[in-house]
């Protein structure tokens, strides 16, 4: 065996470039140690140690041992190698570097490979990051990687991973382009992560679109985070057998489905996107329904990203179970799929699920917070019931579906409240423009002490506030038409009052079994932001008053000086240019809404009850800011100008009952696009449609026998078909002038 002796300082330089890409070891007298390739080199060793390098700075962390930086970072290190020496000399005493700081080189580094010492253990985030090093030999001594180490070093090609690294950090070699091999004799043309790595962060590698990745290890004992390895070329894992796994499968060409697992002894359950079966390969593509239910034993569950389906109940009533990862692609929270799982305290949903059913983690009662990806678009009723230490529930801000405001979630439009957070402490009060409480949404919310319905609510849901036993006052007001199926069940010290008529508000069997106290209070005068007319000695009417905002109700009966009367018709112009007027309720009890009743008010959508027949006239004329109008079918005709440039207004539907339409009905809604007609039209009036530049295409039944002038004046977009003949049908002067086309079927 040959040995080598420099014996200058001057031939250190020349010796380590030599002996560059040869293998071998270059051992000076300190003991620093250098891995070069010629078998018959034993070491190099050199006559005096090297004198400190000037590009080094050295700080010092404890009394033995120091970190590395770059002395200057604005003055490149160049040259082939770069070599970081394992002691420095500070202040006349040695150290033993074993730290490289964090942003300690960077893009300062301009050489093609840097020799870290035996010395270091640890190195810092972002060490290197943006270098020139196109190679990197990591000491056995180091064990963990950090964030951003190696991020963004473009002309890395060539990486050894040591066998001691059991972490390697979010971005640790993101964005490294030219990432290939690891190790100058790697035929395979790949990185190779050893088994001794458990955890690879965020993004690890990322974009390191030539790297062929292969993991020593299987993925039931590696934590993976998220895109760690997206934009790689390949990444192969190691496939196990079926008997390592401890699951039974069912098999199907080259698939297979996890049918059960070993109750025994399974505390821990992998689910691998690959399985060894008697020698073959199988995809693994999914779990089967009820397989690991009831599996007292499972306490950890991770999943594979190339399995796509969970089944019913899978993992319902493992109430040991606490952490579950789930691979990206996973579509769907199945029924049930943790129900029961009391112990269940960390999960992540995956982006590329888009359902999460009912139940789903209905019970799980460890849960303390869960986040909606953006891709969700249906959420089952009693998908989060139960969990009593839920805090908060979060959506992705770019989900167009649902929303989260401080832990609660709605639909996008804030309209339905679906899940209050099972841990909700104190008063809440439920916002403006809610009008419905869904299934079970405050169910055993047993801290929620105080609740405050705004008007806007029109019905409470079944369950929606069972066995809330902290609650003990609450007013329903008389917006509240429908109160479902043990809503307020189980509310045991509850005393409730419920501001209406109890014929005015449909009450399902078993709504308030088990609450204290239950009255009924019909609204005073006094209490409501409307004023009251009387009319006769039992009935009353809404008169003009000063404006009201916002969500109004308009109750079915009043107390007047003491007295009850019912409200039976809006006044002539009662609601007339209230602007903050967005919502209003009216009671089946109205029988009559007198013209201009809501003129120019800032109403956007409206709900007529089926007591009215008639739309008076200029009713909503000029409510730029209506969206939508449900007519009743009790409804036969729709007054002069009723509906005056609501431009805003975009989709009508006329029920069977309407037989005519009044002269500028709908004159200037230039937003109606889709307008139906019913049968039973019989007359359409002047310029009842004049201007409506959006219809586009209409039909008229052979009902209709007058037309009255400039009905549809200017519809200029309009294919009008009228299913009868010419002198069947009375038309006015300029009728369809400007219209599209007009076509007389008969």
């Amino acid at each position: 065996m040959k040995k080598s002796l420099i014996t200058s300082v001057a031939a250190l330089a020349v010796g380590l470039f030599a002996f560059a890409e040869t293998g071998m070891y270059v051992k000076l007298k300190n003991g620093e140690t250098f891995r070069h390739n010629v078998d018959d080199v034993e070491e190099v060793v050199f006559a005096e140690i090297q004198k400190q390098n000037p590009n080094f700075k050295f700080t010092k962390l404890t009394n033995n041992t120091a970190s590395v930086a770059a002395a200057n970072p604005e003055i490149p290190l160049t040259g082939i190698l770069i070599t970081i020496p394992s002691e420095a000399e500070i202040d006349g005493k040695m150290y033993k570097v074993t730290h490289i700081e964090a942003l300690g080189f960077g893009k300062s580094v301009a050489s093609e490979e840097i020799v870290i010492p035996s010395s270091v253990t640890s190195i810092g985030d972002s060490a290197f990051y943006g270098s020139q090093l196109s190679r990197v030999n990591i000491p056995s001594s180091v064990t963990s990687i950090g964030n951003g180490v190696f991020a963004g070093c473009m002309k890395l090609a060539d990486i050894t991973i040591p066998s001691g690294v059991t972490n390697i950090g979010d971005n640790a070699f993101a964005d490294c382009i030219n990432l290939i091999y690891a190790g100058c004799t790697n035929l395979n043309n790949e990185v190779s992560i050893p088994s001794s790595v458990t955890n690879i962060g965020d993004n690890a590698f990322r974009n390191c679109k030539s790297l062929d990745l292969v993991i020593n290890n299987t993925e039931r004992n590696v934590t993976v985070g998220r895109n760690a390895f997206e934009g790689c070329k390949s990444v192969t894992w190691e496939i196990p057998d079926k008997e390592s796994t401890g699951l039974q499968f069912e098999v199907s060409g080259t698939t297979a489905m996890v049918v059960k697992g070993d109750y025994s002894k399974l505390d821990s359950a992998f689910i691998p996107s690959k399985v060894k079966i008697n020698g073959n390969v199988y995809t693994v593509t999914g779990i089967v329904n009820n397989a690991f239910n009831n599996c007292k034993s499972l306490t950890y569950v991770k999943v594979s990203g190339g399995v796509a389906n969970m089944g019913v109940a899978t993992f319902s009533g493992c109430e040991n179970l606490e952490t579950v990862v789930l691979g990206d692609g996973i579509k769907k929270i199945s029924n049930s799929l943790f129900n029961g799982c009391a112990s269940l305290s960390d999960i992540n949903i995956p982006a590329s699920v888009t359902e999460i059913d009912g139940s789903a983690f209905e019970g799980c009662a460890s849960l303390a917070s869960i986040d909606i990806p953006a891709n969700v678009t249906n959420i089952v009723e009693y998908a989060f019931y139960g969990c009593k230490n839920l805090a908060s529930i979060n959506v992705d801000d770019k989900n167009t579906t649902y929303a989260s405001v401080d832990g609660v979630l709605y639909n996008k439009e804030k309209t339905i409240l679906i899940q209050a957070p099972g841990k909700l402490q104190g008063k809440f009060t439920i916002p403006s423009g809610v009008t419905n409480i869904a299934s079970g949404a405050f169910g055993s919310c047993e801290g929620l002490t105080g609740l405050e319905i705004p008007a806007s609510v029109t019905s409470i849901s079944e369950y929606a506030f069972e066995n809330c036993t902290g609650l003990t006052n609450l007013t329903i007001p008389s917006s509240v038409k429908n109160i479902d199926y043990n809503a307020f069940a189980g509310c045991e010290n509850l005393d409730v009052v419920i501001r209406n008529a109890e014929e005015d508000v449909t009450v399902v069997s078993g709504a308030f079994d088990d609450c204290k106290s239950v009255t009924w209070k019909i609204i005073d005068e006094s209490e409501s932001p409307l004023k009251f007319k009387i009319l006769t000695d039992s009935t009353a009417e809404v008169t003009k008053e000063n404006c009201v905002e916002g969500s109004v109700t308009i109750p079915s009966k009043v107390v007047i000086d003491g007295k009850t009367y019912s409200v039976v018709s809006i006044t002539y112009q009662a609601f007339k240019n209230c602007k903050g007027l967005t919502n209003i309720t009216i009671p089946s009890s109205v029988i009559k809404i007198e013209g201009g009743a809501f003129q120019g008010s800032g109403l956007t959508t409206i709900e007529l009850p089926s007591s009215i027949t008639s739309i008076d006239h200029t009713v909503f004329s000029g409510c730029s800011d209506l969206v939508s109008v449900k007519i009743p079918s009790s409804v036969e005709s729709i007054g002069e100008s009723a509906f005056l440039n609501c431009t805003s207004l975009t989709n009508l539907e006329l029920p069977s009952s309407v037989k005519s339409i009044g002269d500028m009905a709908f004159d200037g809604c230039t937003g109606l696009t889709n307008l139906q007609l019913s049968s039973s039209v019989e007359s359409i009036g002047i310029m009842a449609f004049y201007g409506c530049t959006g219809l586009t295409n209409l039909q008229l039944s052979s009902s209709v026998k007058s037309i009255g002038a400039s009905a549809f004046y200017g519809c200029e977009n309009l294919d009008l078909v009228i299913d009868n003949s010419e002198d069947n049908v009375e038309v006015a002067s300029k009728a369809f002038l400007n219209c599209k086309s007009v076509t007389w079927k008969k």
